[in-house]
């Protein structure tokens, strides 16, 4: 029955209408029993849960060999994935040539393995005896065999021979030299010493290691070239070299003969030269001296 209710105050309630209020209250309320009936109509308890649920061997039967192989991903795939998703795949070969590339060095090597922790049992498992014999064959490495093929007793015969040319401080020629058609050049410049002496250096003070020398001596060889630079200005003191000493000019191979200050004379002794010749300023008679030819 429904519940009886007063909505205008002053009008109670008779005693049948409060029996009857109470005993609709009384069916509405709900004890242990009912609500485990209800519970139990509206869900499931604990043996109802496990007929659901899937035991070892029913999971077994759904995920077998066949699934697992269906959807597993081998090597190839894990490489395309990789390279799908922007990554580059780094093998041995690309290591190496990111190493020689970057010049990883012995301080930036050990950086690398104290920071990865890397220690000598890891570097054994990665670094063992075939990876060595591989980068030998086949890497640049020189193994023993190969080394002695390169250097051999020849090349340390050579080596050795190098060292004692090179400390040798008086070489000797042994037969005969070929100057391929070229011939040997000295040359000595010309100064003077006020109007009575020609004063003769060499660049490379070989001829006259002392210094300037006056009216020297010349000892001059059939077949070579000189070359007298008269370094005298304003084409004073003409250099000439003579037959004899009165004068007269010997012009066999000889180029400006007889040529002033600032003039090159060229002589190229040929072998019908006199065993005695001689050279003089042709302004100054007392600049004068002898040139032996050997």
């Amino acid at each position: 029955m429904a519940i009886v209710l007063r909505n205008t105050k002053g009008s109670a309630l008779t005693h049948n209408e409060l029996d009857g209020n109470f005993t609709d209250l009384n069916s509405r309320i709900l004890d242990s029993a009912a609500v485990t009936t209800i519970a139990r109509t509206a869900s499931l308890d604990s043996a109802e849960a496990f007929q659901l649920l899937l035991d070892s061997s029913e999971i077994i039967n759904l995920i077998d060999s066949s699934y697992i192989n269906r959807y597993a991903i081998d090597s190839a795939v894990s490489l395309g994935l990789v390279e799908t998703a922007g990554y580059t795949k780094v093998d041995s070969a690309n290591v190496l040539t990111l190493i020689d590339a970057n010049s990883v060095d012995e301080a930036a090597t050990i950086a690398l393995i104290s920071t990865h922790g890397y220690d000598s049992a890891n570097t054994l498992s990665l670094v063992d005896s075939d990876y060595v014999q591989l980068r030998q064959s086949g890497g640049g490495g020189l193994d023993s065999a190969l080394t002695s093929q390169l250097i051999d007793s020849s090349y340390v015969q050579l080596r050795q021979r190098t060292e004692e040319i090179k400390n040798d401080t008086s070489p000797q020629l042994g037969g005969d030299l070929d100057m391929g058609g070229k011939t040997i050049t000295h040359r000595f410049q010309l100064g003077a010493s006020g109007s009575d002496h020609y004063t003769f250096t060499d660049s490379g003070s070989h001829w006259f290691p002392g210094g300037a020398e006056n009216d020297p001596t010349l000892h001059l060889r059939r077949g070579e070239h000189y070359i007298f630079q008269n370094m005298n200005g304003g084409g004073a003191h003409p250099f000439q070299i003579q037959s004899d000493s009165s004068g007269t000019a010997y012009n066999t191979g000889v180029t400006n003969n007889g040529g002033g200050g600032g003039t090159e004379i060229k002589f190229k002794i040929a072998m019908s030269a006199p065993d005695l010749l001689y050279y003089q300023c042709t302004s100054h008679s007392s600049m004068f001296g002898m040139i032996k030819v050997k």
